[in-house]
């Protein structure tokens, strides 16, 4: 039986350290997708080159007398993107997201987001306090597109 590998969680591999500027007008946006979405966002993402991370955690399983490693999502329904006006419309017409936020912090964020995946690559185990943070930074003063359901801390364009 073949071993399937891990999604890929980060696009490009140094887009938390290092943002690319090979397209003008891109920024932070946070993702809300559709229930259980979010690594077939990811894929759409990577198939159309939109820079992106969604932060993954290997569960392991056993089935019957067999080990499996899947990987899932830390941040259930959220994927950030680095993404400009352009590639946000066709992020939304994938038909997998029910939300997005233009993130205001952009600067924040990303630190925040290279602090949260150093933590993953480590080891350390991210409580739910830490996840509900980042997702707090990310909305603070974003704006959204679309039809969603802005928090308080959030403006409609």
């Amino acid at each position: 039986m073949p071993i399937v590998l891990p999604e890929i969680a980060c696009y490009p591999e140094n887009l938390l350290t290092e943002l690319p500027s090979d397209v003008p007008g891109r920024s932070w946006s946070v993702v809300n997708t559709l229930a259980r979405q979010e690594k077939s966002l990811a894929r759409a993402l990577l198939q159309q080159s939109i820079p992106f991370y969604l932060p993954l955690l290997p569960r392991r399983l056993q089935y019957q007398f067999r080990r499996l490693t899947s990987y899932v999502p830390v941040l259930s329904g959220y994927v950030f993107c680095f993404a400009n006006d352009a590639e946000r419309d066709r992020i939304w017409s994938t038909g997998r997201i029910s939300g997005l936020w233009k993130v205001a912090d952009a600067a924040g964020l990303q630190r925040e987001l290279s602090h949260f995946a150093a933590n993953l690559d480590a080891n350390v185990t991210t409580g739910s306090h830490t996840a509900e943070c980042l997702l707090k930074l990310a909305r603070d003063g974003a704006q959204t597109t679309g039809s969603t359901k802005p928090s308080r801390a959030v403006q409609v364009l």
